[in-house]
C-alpha cells in the first residue's frame, strides 16, 4: 500500500509539473514586480531608473537586457543580491536562489530561470501538503486527493508562474505548519528559530510567526 501510494503521488506531481510547463510556455506577459525580481538579483543598482542616463534618452533593448541578465563578468558576483535587498523591502533568500538559477543562462534573459526555480519549490511544497494532510486526516487516500486538488488550483498555478518569492513563502509556511506540533510539544527553541529565520529570509510579510 505504501509503495502504491508513493507511485500515485509521484504521478500526480509529475502531471502537475507538466501542466506548469505547459502554461509556462504560454506565459507572455510579465508583471513589473517580476522584472524587479531579475533586476534585484543582478543589477548593480536598486532600480534601472537610478542610472544617470536613464531619462531623456532613447535606449536600445541591450540596455534593458543588461538589467535582467547575468553577464559573463557577473557570474561570481552575488553582491547585488545583498546590496539591493538591503535597500529594498524583501529579504534576500529568493533572490539568491533566482541568481543561482540564472547562472545557467549567462548573457540571456529567459522566464524559465524563474519558472523552473518555482517548480522545484512547488515539488517540495506538494510533498509537504501530502505529509500535513496525512497527519490531519490519518488517511493516505485523502492526503493524495488533497495534494492533487491543491496543485491544480488557480492560486497554486499562479504562485509557480509568477516569478516572485511567494512560492517560497508557501513552502516555508507549509514546513512550519508540519513542524508546529513537534515545536509545541518539545518546545524546541532550535527548531522554532530555524523555521522563523528561513521564513524571515523569504518574506516577513508572510511569516506566521511574529519577527
Amino acid at each position: 500500500m505504501r509503495k502504491k501510494t508513493t507511485i500515485i503521488l509521484i504521478i500526480i506531481i509529475l502531471v502537475q509539473i507538466l501542466i506548469r510547463i505547459y502554461f509556462g510556455y504560454q506565459k507572455q506577459y510579465f508583471h513589473m514586480d517580476e522584472m524587479y525580481s531579475y533586476g534585484l538579483m543582478n543589477y548593480n543598482k536598486l532600480n534601472i531608473a537610478d542610472n544617470e542616463d536613464f531619462l531623456n534618452k532613447w535606449h536600445n533593448k541591450e540596455y534593458f537586457e543588461d538589467y535582467l541578465e547575468v553577464n559573463n563578468n557577473e557570474i561570481y558576483n552575488i553582491k547585488p543580491v545583498y546590496e539591493n535587498q538591503k535597500n529594498d523591502v524583501h529579504p534576500p533568500l529568493y533572490y539568491l536562489l533566482l541568481r543561482i538559477s540564472a547562472t545557467f543562462t549567462i548573457n540571456k534573459f529567459t522566464k524559465w530561470t524563474g519558472i523552473l526555480l518555482n517548480i522545484t519549490i512547488f515539488i517540495i511544497s506538494s510533498i509537504m501538503v501530502y505529509l500535513i494532510s496525512k497527519e490531519l486526516f490519518k488517511n493516505k487516500i485523502y492526503a493524495v486527493l488533497t495534494t492533487l486538488i491543491n496543485g491544480l488550483t488557480l492560486i497554486s498555478l499562479n504562485s509557480t508562474l509568477y516569478i516572485r518569492m511567494y512560492e517560497l513563502c508557501n513552502l516555508n509556511i507549509l514546513i512550519i505548519t508540519f513542524l508546529a506540533p513537534s515545536i509545541f510539544v518539545s518546545r524546541s527553541g532550535d527548531v522554532t528559530a530555524s523555521c522563523t529565520a528561513c521564513d524571515a529570509l523569504s518574506s516577513p510579510l508572510a511569516s506566521p510567526i511574529p519577527i
